[in-house]
Formats: structure tokens, C-alpha cells, sequence
């Protein structure tokens, strides 16, 4: 399901009986009954020719915004 108003981000990848109760941001694959954030659809960002730099760019903005404990505030500012 995906609920009202959800926005699902450019290149990212829903897996199938995937429940969206909130946004999904650009370049991610998200899974579970309620979505969650698996890592970044590489292969979708591969076949659409992102260069290996972009790629390189994505995986630390990435570690940065969803894995630290950094608040979004701060993350955004690095």
C-alpha cells in the first residue's frame, strides 16, 4: 500500500507486498510490510549510466544521512 500524499523518490526501488506509510527518498530500495531502507538500488542507478564517482558520491551521502546517528540537521550541513 501506499498511502496518500507519499512520495516515492526518483530511481528508487519498492520490493513487491511493500507497505508505504511515509516518503521513500530518491536512489533507495525499500522492503517489509512497512518500508524499510535496505542500501541504495545500485543496479537500477547502474543501467540509467551513473559514473562510478556519482556512485561513489551516493554510497557516502547515504552512510551519512541513514546510517549515522548524526541528526538530519547536522547530516545535511556535512
Amino acid at each position: 500500500d501506499l498511502h496518500q500524499f507519499c512520495r516515492v523518490g526518483k530511481y528508487a526501488f519498492i520490493s513487491g507486498l511493500t507497505g508505504i506509510p511515509k516518503d521513500v527518498p530518491p536512489f533507495v530500495i525499500a522492503a517489509g510490510d512497512r518500508a524499510k531502507l535496505y542500501g541504495l538500488n545500485l543496479v537500477g542507478l547502474q543501467r540509467r549510466n551513473f559514473s562510478a564517482d556519482e556512485l561513489t558520491k551516493l554510497k557516502k551521502a547515504y552512510r551519512i544521512l541513514f546510517r549515522s546517528a548524526l541528526p538530519l540537521k547536522t547530516s545535511l550541513k556535512i
